[in-house]
């Protein structure tokens, strides 16, 4: 018997299988890694949550909903969980599949209002992408920068094992940032 699968979706490198997942022992050394668990503490906010919906909707047991969306959103995709993983789950590799197959399912309007840049290197790229040539904003930890059609960027330093390590980044600057961001998100989102 074939087990279904989400809709194909065209992304670089192979679509994962089931194997993929079923990777993540469930074993929560990822908790501590993730910022966004560690922020709001909901299993379904934690790469071991979000895997096991990813599970969910690759095996067609549950619909692409607005609520996986959400969790799925909610990732930084810093992929901290990836270096505190000891079964090695390609969690960066399942997440871009599945954000591929939820653009292709649903479709959402580009409506990002706050954009978190971790790092200088996702500073430059959206600046890139916002054809904003590199100097015209200066990445810095906590910078706010207006964009054009009222979107904000705000930078924080990536939240990599050096940076945290050597106290470059801490949890309550980076749990700061990210509360700014969500603040901003949701005073857009009053407008």
């Amino acid at each position: 018997m074939e087990r279904p699968h989400m809709p194909p979706v065209s992304i670089p490198g192979l679509q994962p299988i089931y194997e993929d997942y079923a990777r993540c022992i469930h074993c929560g050394l990822c908790l501590n890694a993730c910022p966004t668990y560690r922020l709001w503490n909901l299993e379904a906010d934690s790469p071991r949550g979000r895997i096991r919906q990813m599970i969910h909707v690759e095996q067609g047991d549950v619909p692409v909903t607005d609520s996986f969306v959400e969790h799925i959103d909610k990732c930084l995709d810093c992929r901290a969980c990836e270096t505190a993983c000891p079964s090695g789950v390609p969690y960066g590799a399942l997440l871009e599949a599945t954000r591929a197959t939820i653009a292709a399912v649903k479709r959402p309007p580009l409506r990002a209002r706050v954009i978190l840049a971790l790092g200088a290197i996702a500073h430059a790229a959206v600046l890139r992408a916002c054809d904003l040539p590199n100097g015209a904003h200066r990445f810095a930890h906590a910078a706010e920068h207006s964009l054009s059609r009222g979107r904000i960027l705000l930078d924080s330093y990536h939240c990599s094992r050096y940076n945290t390590q050597t106290r470059r980044l801490t949890t309550a600057m980076f749990e700061g940032i990210v509360g700014r961001a969500r603040d901003l998100a949701l005073a857009a989102q009053r407008e």
